[in-house]
């Protein structure tokens, strides 16, 4: 017996976007219990997700149809259907003529005796008749008097193979029909898919990110199959146009029959403000079923502060519009803009259609709390206009936020827009008995957010100053400045400080960082006589060399610069500075000249952690004393004494080198004084 055919069910491809063409339809989404999976027979070719989300228009005389493509020679034995009403429709099973159902085959009733089941309509179990070879498309359709009426799924699959015909016209459905085709594949299949795309649900990320694309990917086939897994970047124009951005390294894998993996690419860096689609895609010579080789998600990439930066899910153009005749009910998308602290929302902005009602609506912006919904930020119920509606929030916010629009007067409010392919799965749900539930199912809402300005940044001062060394030689040489750093917010601050440069206008690269844990107001880092450098690597030309104080790479609080030259004779259009292996790091040390030391003893923390191979691990001290800072594994035992001696008073940092210890947690412990502090950090390598 051969396996269930469940991979083309959501199998989406690339660059295509499908809009409900349905012109008089009322969509009503409206939540069953599943019904079960159907095999009378061997093997079942099915493309929707089994999820019952029934439009409900109340057409007479209609007809839907479903395009199969067998991945193998497949006998066809019978239909399934499933309505969300009982009655009789005429059955067909025909041919394809240029991608609408062509020549009858095969005429028949089925009898649909009740609701919300998968019923079979035998079509043949013993001649064989109905036989269709490899990757030749049959289709089944049926026609009604209503009732029953139209059944869906909440999408359907792309490219479309689902359609719905009233007089003489076939139209895309909204959704998957709810037919399937029931039989026995008498051949081998050949087809390998990529069944899940993620990328820890980075859909909204500052400038100077990186994160990493997995995915999961599956051989469907009857033998082992070695094939390459690629991932491509486009920027988004519009709904269906895409221009190529970016690359990342293939990567191989080895799948028994029926097997699946996990794969995960080299992380990237996001440099440039956009909206992007990322594509996975499964290279397969000989595979007969294309369409389940890729699958997409998506990213923005944006630079704070704002201002009045705003967030998105959809492409620009909303595909369809659906309501609910509950009252009370609604459906909204979480946003998380990857903020490092508080930010302002500034607004939120709905869209919807007059094509169900036009009395008010809720919308309502709630905060996250342990993942769901948490306190109300925002409220407010109004009369929409059709299109796009704005609300003003102003709501300071710290991580993720959720806007959710409420149907009010259940029917009679407007129908709120949907977005297509890709889906992110941050769509979610609310009813007045349910209350708040992900619903990764759905596409995405037409619903969007912007920021603000946001709260302002922590005071501090910084003045990079041009000693000497421009222009550096052709064959390299020091760049030379003083720096100056202090924190003058009135309050203890988490931190990165760092040296960056830039050649020509363009992509900065930082050069030399610290992090700091804690780093208390007054204190400062006065570094004169500092150097940088410079190899004669380095292209020729004009350079900005900086110093920030902010959230490395991508939020800068306070800043400044000085321009220099790099003598040479080859100029490189694009080049980007690399960073010198050994720089001085004038950030190794706080100096206090001045300002007050600190007034407590403190174990700072270690950074980066996870780590590998080093961290720096820093920690505070009042007064000059003897300090002991020691690391130990989870066992207790001693891996390495980093610190025994005397130290004077102010912030002091210390190198740990983990380069000959095995992969785990790790424990340090500072004593000094009467003083004792444990810090916990992670080797990954």
């Amino acid at each position: 017996m051969m396996r269930k055919l469940t991979a083309l069910a959501l199998v989406m491809v690339l660059m295509v976007s499908v809009a409900v063409a349905i012109p008089l339809l009322q969509e009503q989404r409206v939540k069953l219990n599943s019904p079960p999976m159907m095999d009378t027979f061997e093997d079942t070719i099915y493309y929707d997700d089994n999820t019952t989300a029934w439009w409900y228009g109340g057409f007479n005389n209609f007809s839907e149809a479903t395009r199969f493509t067998p991945l193998a020679d497949f006998e066809l034995q019978a239909a399934g259907l499933a309505f969300n009403s009982t009655g009789t429709v005429d059955l067909y099973v025909c041919d394809d003529a240029a991608g609408l159902p062509g020549t009858v085959l095969w005429s028949g009733t089925a009898v649909i005796p009740s609701a919300s089941t998968w019923i079979p309509t035998i079509i043949d179990t013993v001649t064989g008749a109905y036989t269709f070879t490899a990757g030749t498309d049959f289709w089944i359709k049926f026609t009604s008097v209503g009732p029953p009426y139209e059944t869906f799924d909440y999408a359907p699959v792309i490219p479309q193979r689902s359609y719905f015909q009233t007089g003489t016209t076939w139209s895309s459905s909204p959704g998957d029909n709810f037919i399937r085709a029931v039989g026995e594949y008498l051949s081998a299949i050949v087809d390998v898919s990529v069944d899940s795309v993620w990328h820890g649900e980075n859909y909204f990320v500052t400038n100077g990110s990186s994160f990493s694309v997995s995915a999961q990917v599956g051989n469907n086939s009857a033998t082992p199959s070695s094939f390459d897994v690629g991932c491509h970047i486009y920027t988004e124009i519009d709904d269906v146009t895409y221009t190529f951005f970016d690359s990342l390294a293939l990567q191989s894998v080895m799948l028994a029959p029926g097997a699946t993996t996990n794969i995960t690419f080299p992380a990237y860096t996001w440099n440039t403000d956009d909206r992007y689609r990322i594509d996975v895609v499964a290279y397969f010579p000989g595979d007969v079923n294309p369409d389940n080789n890729a699958m997409s998600t998506e990213t923005q990439v944006y630079t704070t502060p704002p201002p009045n930066v705003e967030l998105r899910y959809d492409d620009t153009v909303i595909d369809g519009h659906a309501y609910t005749s509950t009252i009370g009910d609604g459906w909204g998308m979480r946003f998380d803009p990857q903020q490092s602290g508080a930010y302002d929302l500034a607004s939120v902005s709905i869209e919807v259609s007059f094509s169900t009602g036009d009395l008010a609506a809720r919308v309502k912006v709630m905060d996250d709390t342990g993942d769901a919904p948490g306190a109300v930020l925002f409220e407010t119920v109004q009369v929409m206009a059709d299109g796009w509606n704005d609300f003003d929030v102003n709501a300071s916010v710290t991580g993720a936020f959720y806007v959710f629009y409420i149907f009010e007067n259940g029917p009679s409010t407007s129908a709120l827009g949907t977005d297509g392919y890709p889906s992110s799965a941050q769509a979610w749900d609310c009813s007045l008995t349910g209350g708040y539930n992900a619903d990764p199912g759905a596409n995405d809402w037409g619903i969007r957010a912007t920021l603000g300005e946001g709260a302002a940044y922590p005071d501090f001062d910084i003045t990079l100053t041009y000693v000497s060394g421009s222009p550096v030689p052709a064959g390299g040489g020091n760049l030379n400045f003083d720096v100056y750093m202090a924190n003058v917010s009135g309050s203890a601050q988490d931190i990165d400080v760092w040296l960056e440069s830039a050649f020509e206008g363009g992509t900065p690269t930082t050069l030399v960082m610290r992090h700091f844990d804690n780093y208390q107001s007054g204190w400062a880092i006065n570094r004169p006589g500092m150097y940088y450098p410079v190899p004669g690597s380095w292209a020729a030309g004009n350079y900005t060399f900086g110093c920030k104080v902010g959230v490395n790479p991508g939020i800068a609080w306070e800043e400044d610069s000085f321009p220099f030259v790099k003598s040479g004779s080859d100029y490189v259009e694009g080049f980007v500075p690399f960073p010198v292996a050994g720089a001085p790091n004038p950030f190794d040390e706080v100096i206090t000249g001045g300002m007050d030391l600190p007034s407590e003893y403190a174990l700072l923390g270690s950074y980066p952690n996870p780590f590998n191979p080093t961290a720096n691990i820093s920690y505070a001290l009042p007064a000059a004393g003897k300090v002991m800072l020691s690391v130990y594994d989870v066992n207790g035992r001693l891996v390495n004494t980093l610190v025994d001696g005397s130290r004077e008073a102010g912030v002091h940092e210390v190198i740990f080198d983990a380069s000959n210890l095995a992969s785990g947690v790790y424990i340090y412990r500072l004593s000094a004084g009467d003083f004792s502090a444990t810090g916990k950090m992670v080797l990954m390598k």
